[in-house]
């Protein structure tokens, strides 16, 4: 219940930051963001950084890129219905327990959710429609990555974890951010004290709570 109220801010927020630093500076702002949290978590441990990269993949590009380009594309309230496939994948995978190596098809559905979102956007008249879509990929993408995430000690280990792992997808989006010239830094302060409470919320405590709940 707790990570469904912080989840339930994300929309209408990272929408506001849309519209003040653009689709790309929101995306490089998250990567920043994200980074720095992480380091207050200290070193990971040995061997983490290999099960952490693919759910990392999966949850910042995949997820984050997908959403923010969906959010961009449609108003936050139409295009968040694409968040009603995360049920209907979450069902299909708890009988499961995904593996962190399948980090190559996770990192493929990551990028594809980008992808197909960018170019969906830019080809198709009806931008609610794509909105929604580009967004239920991106749900597709944190399910997968979330139930790859390793099973947490508790509380405060969900959210090292959710960190960690998120901030490797943050340096692998800066990258591709940087390669294709759309990585872009606000100056504006309160971009960055929404984006900090977006990620302290949302990205770390929320999914930390999700990911005690699903990884069982």
């Amino acid at each position: 219940m707790a990570a469904a109220g912080l989840f339930a801010t994300a929309p209408a927020l990272t929408q506001l930051l849309d519209a003040r630093a653009g689709t790309a500076g929101t995306l490089t702002l998250r990567c920043v963001v994200t980074v720095v949290a992480a380091v207050v978590f200290g070193r990971p441990r040995r061997g983490e950084l290999r099960q952490l990269l693919a759910p990392g993949l999966a949850i910042t590009v995949g997820y984050y890129g997908a959403t923010t380009i969906g959010y961009a594309i449609a108003p936050a309230s139409v295009a968040s219905l694409g968040l009603a496939a995360e049920p209907l994948v979450l069902s299909a995978l708890l009988p499961l327990r995904a593996q962190p190596r399948r980090a190559v098809p996770v990192a493929v559905l990551a990028g594809s959710s980008m992808v197909l979102g960018s170019g969906a956007s830019m080809h198709l008249a009806n931008r609610d429609a794509v909105g929604i879509g580009v967004v239920a990929l991106g749900a597709f993408a944190f399910v997968i990555g979330a139930r790859a995430l390793p099973h947490p000690g508790g509380a405060l280990d969900a959210v090292r974890i959710a960190a960690r792992a998120q901030a490797l997808g943050a340096v692998a989006l800066i990258l591709v951010l940087v390669l294709v010239r759309h990585a872009a830094v606000t100056s504006n302060p309160l971009s960055w004290l929404a984006m900090a409470g977006l990620v302290a919320g949302s990205s770390l405590v929320g999914i930390g709570l999700f990911t005690i709940k699903v990884n069982v």
